[in-house]
């Protein structure tokens, strides 16, 4: 049986808090393939944004991003800036984000919580779409006015 003293001990209450305090401050690997990918899709943003869109990281959260859309020339949002959010899985990107509208957005395929009925965030998405695609797809979508109700193949 080993004593409180006991050397054995002593290394397993050291590694034992070792592991608990670093779990606490890097509860998840920074070099997940996820990770890797929205870290190269933000520099790609940095370095090349489309017209129109911007998105960033929330602080030390890669998994969770901030965007913003501004409104197109010529459409009912013309002047507009929408603000968005987009998280992330550990899944990213086989798997699409969840996007919402945080500002309020009069649209028949955006719902009143800020979820939005669009193809490539549901049946349509493939791994190609990065951050860019996926903001830019959203703004051509405010484009497109459609009359009364939302895609129909879509389960949203």
């Amino acid at each position: 049986m080993l004593s409180p003293s006991s050397p054995s001990l002593r290394f397993m209450s050291t590694y034992a808090l070792d592991f608990h305090f670093k779990a606490a401050i890097y509860p998840v690997r920074m070099s997940t393939p996820a990770r890797k990918r929205l870290m190269r899709d933000f520099r790609r943003l940095q370095q090349d944004p489309p017209a129109g869109i911007s998105g960033a990281p929330q602080d030390n959260n890669i998994m969770l991003w901030n965007a913003v859309i501004f409104g197109p020339d010529d459409t009912p949002w013309d002047g507009g800036t929408f603000k968005l959010t987009l998280q992330f899985t550990e899944d990213y990107p086989n798997k699409p984000p969840t996007v919402r509208f945080v500002s309020r957005m009069f649209h028949p395929n955006i719902y009143a919580d800020g979820s939005i009925c669009l193809d490539i965030l549901q049946n349509q998405w493939s791994p190609i779409y990065d951050v860019a695609a996926i903001l830019t797809s959203i703004q051509c979508f405010s484009l497109v006015v459609v009359a009364v109700r939302p895609q129909p193949e879509l389960s949203c």
